[in-house]
């Protein structure tokens, strides 16, 4: 029975789905409460433009990142199975992402946003957004 109930949602998912990108509106803000960046050892830090996050092995990679804000984020799914970027951020929410497929997201504010895959809950990251 809950194997049929969990064929059935990952179905009516994927027929909401449209195996587009989605991109957060412009003007979108940050919630209240976002904590502010502290720092964080290991986290990776980009050297402008666009930021690339691969969805690879069950896992973001890297799994933490800086950035700041405004900067482009796009996530890639390489794995063979779909998966899902969704944050604590507004609009930070993405439908499934096929293999191949792509997300993109533009955080507005500074502080921390903490994400995962709805599809494979073991799987998390962190966006560090430090002000422009």
């Amino acid at each position: 029975m809950r194997r049929a109930l969990a064929a059935g949602l990952v179905l009516v998912a994927a027929g909401c789905g449209g195996g587009g990108e989605k991109v957060a509106p412009r003007g979108a803000t940050e919630p209240q409460g976002v904590e502010p960046d502290k720092g964080s050892p290991g986290a990776a830090e980009p050297s402008g433009g666009k930021i690339d996050i691969a969805v690879r092995g069950y896992a973001f990679q890297p799994t933490v990142m800086r950035l700041r804000a405004s900067q482009i984020i796009v996530w890639t799914n390489e794995d063979k199975v779909d998966h899902t970027v969704v944050g604590d951020a507004p609009g930070m929410h993405s439908l499934l992402i096929p293999p191949h497929g792509r997300y993109e997201f533009t955080p507005v504010r500074a502080g921390r946003i903490a994400y995962r895959c709805t599809v494979h809950p073991s799987m998390r990251g962190e966006l560090i957004v430090r002000p422009r």
